[in-house]
């Protein structure tokens, strides 16, 4: 808990505006710097566009400052140095509540609380919301996957979710941020522990969704990062390459090291 606790964003009351933030345009990241007190640099000059319409990953290894990114992204950490712009506006001049208003986060570890499935989609919505989350559901694909519970919607998930896998909790992260019809939706390792036809689902679902907000995912693997538009590499700290696929293919990179080594594998096998 010590980086939620000890570090406290500052904003400049007199700037920040109260509007809200209906439609995603563009983020811009412009050589942002973090690091927690007294200890060593985490991010270092990172730079990142994502307009409207496109998938954006960020490819690394657990560890190197991914999660760390959204976390500055939601508000919770202010960036040393450098500056982050969402919609030409910078981050620190939203409202806070209006900024997080705008996002779909779905965190590596998804919150769920001792209630029905439908409570913890809706996080105890009104009749209303109830009604229009089990349409969602219906017409985006969600209810295949929600309909295998023993009680559907009904069901009771346990304290933390302790009657359902790992898998079904991402989906319901999933689930949960894209009803709330997000500007901006970030990813944490999103997929990680669903299984193939869930992680299939959940893919193209965010491919459908691109053109409906801006998407940004971080992740360590490699076919999470292929559904992506443009692939940015972190390592040690910094952005060490960037471009689509077949960019990265052309040089020497975390991407193109991970495509040898399948290619070498699948070699291997065959």
């Amino acid at each position: 808990m010590y980086e939620f606790t000890s570090i406290k964003p500052e904003y400049d009351k007199e700037k920040i505006s109260t509007d809200k933030i209906m439609l995603f345009d563009k983020l811009q990241i412009k050589n942002l710097c973090f690091r927690f007190p007294g200890r060593k640099q985490i991010l270092n000059d990172i730079n990142l566009n994502l307009t409207k319409g496109e998938v954006v990953a960020i490819l690394g290894e657990s560890g190197g400052g991914k999660s760390t990114l959204l976390n500055i992204l939601q508000g919770f950490y202010k960036a040393e140095s450098g500056s982050v712009l969402l919609n030409n506006q910078s981050l620190g001049d939203i409202y806070l509540p209006n900024l997080r208003d705008a996002l779909g986060v779905v965190p590596q570890d998804i919150a769920v609380f001792n209630g029905t499935l439908l409570d913890n989609l809706t996080l105890g919505g009104t009749e209303a919301e109830l009604k229009a989350c089990i349409e969602f559901c219906q017409q985006t694909g969600f209810e295949k996957y929600f309909s295998l519970f023993p009680q559907s919607y009904a069901t009771l998930l346990g304290e933390q979710g302790i009657n359902i896998s790992g898998g079904q909790k991402q989906l319901i992260g999933l689930c949960r941020a894209l009803f709330k019809k997000p500007s901006l939706l970030l990813l944490d390792e999103p997929t990680s522990a669903m299984d193939i036809d869930m992680e299939n689902f959940a893919l193209k679902i965010l491919n459908n969704y691109k053109n409906q907000c801006g998407i940004l995912i971080v992740t360590h693997q490699l076919k999470i990062a292929n559904v992506a538009n443009r692939i940015y590499i972190l390592k040690d700290s910094t952005i060490q390459a960037e471009g689509t696929k077949e960019d990265l293919l052309n040089t020497k990179n975390l991407y193109s090291q991970m495509m040898a080594e399948i290619v070498q594998t699948t070699s291997f096998i065959n």
